[in-house]
């Protein structure tokens, strides 16, 4: 008898290929799927957390800048707060990409009471809506309850 199990992706899918097997092993072996099955994607679901991404704030700058070193500034900037922010004390973190009237101040802020990758996945979350959102603004604030992200062509650190 040989028995191989695969996990795909995140507890979505699990498979057994199933080489020579006697008649009555097989409803055994459904239900052992089944409930393998069912033990993953619990797993994967405790050990991913829940963070809160209702949304509570978004802003888009009404002003545009097009392409060109601004936007790419700003998406070295966001990257950089996805990246740094959960690693960082308190989860606060400021950061300034680029120079001169390309230069892009960027903050980010999660719930010091989530888990860093439940920080983390909220920026994520925040940076994918920006980008369908505010792609081309020069500013915007979008907060969840459990993290919040705000991107300037001005410097706005120690203001509300």
């Amino acid at each position: 008898m040989i028995l191989v199990f695969t996990t795909y992706s995140v507890g979505a899918l699990a498979a057994i290929h199933i080489g020579k097997l006697s008649a009555g092993t097989m409803p055994f072996l459904r239900s052992t799927m089944f409930l393998l099955a069912i033990f993953l994607g619990i797993a994967c679901l405790v050990a991913r957390g829940e963070h809160d991404e209702t949304l509570i704030n978004k802003i888009c700058n009404g002003e545009e800048n097009g392409f060109g070193n601004y936007q790419d500034n700003k998406e070295a900037a966001l990257l950089d707060l996805v990246q740094k922010t959960p690693g960082f004390g308190g989860y606060d973190y400021n950061h300034v990409e680029g120079q001169n009237d390309a230069v892009c101040y960027v903050h980010a802020s999660c719930n010091p009471s989530i888990p860093r990758e439940d920080c983390r996945f909220c920026l994520v979350s925040i940076t994918n809506e920006i980008d369908m959102e505010c792609r081309m603004n020069i500013g915007a604030r979008i907060e969840y309850k459990d993290c919040r992200v705000r991107f300037e062509k001005y410097n706005f650190f120690g203001t509300t």
